[in-house]
């Protein structure tokens, strides 16, 4: 994966990745899961973080930086079963962030 100074982000979108690390370190990122799939193999989920008083989502930073599917009407989908999807998208992108945090403060997702 390309690191954030090797992709051709606008500056606005640089700002916007920032206040992201900073709602991972502070545990202010919320997410909903809109769809179980029937086998119960994949969710599709949205995540979002409050900058400059506005719910904003953050599904396309999640698209760039981890291994998920981005659907028709923007939300993603993540395939797995038998753990917490949202905790493991937060986690991916953390990482892939380089932020250290802590997934226990998301015990109420």
């Amino acid at each position: 994966m390309k690191k954030i100074q090797d992709r051709n982000y606008t500056d606005y979108q640089k700002a916007f990745i920032r206040a992201v690390k900073k709602a991972l370190k502070t545990g202010k990122v919320w997410a909903t899961v809109h769809n179980v799939a029937r086998s119960g193999m994949s969710r599709t989920i949205s995540c979002y973080i409050i900058h400059k008083g506005e719910i904003c989502p953050i599904n396309w930073i999640i698209r760039d930086h981890c291994p998920v599917t981005e659907m028709k009407d923007g939300t993603l989908r993540v395939y797995g079963c038998g753990m917490n999807m949202i905790v493991w998208a937060l986690d991916s992108l953390a990482h892939a962030l380089k932020v250290d945090w802590s997934h226990q403060r998301y015990g109420r997702i």
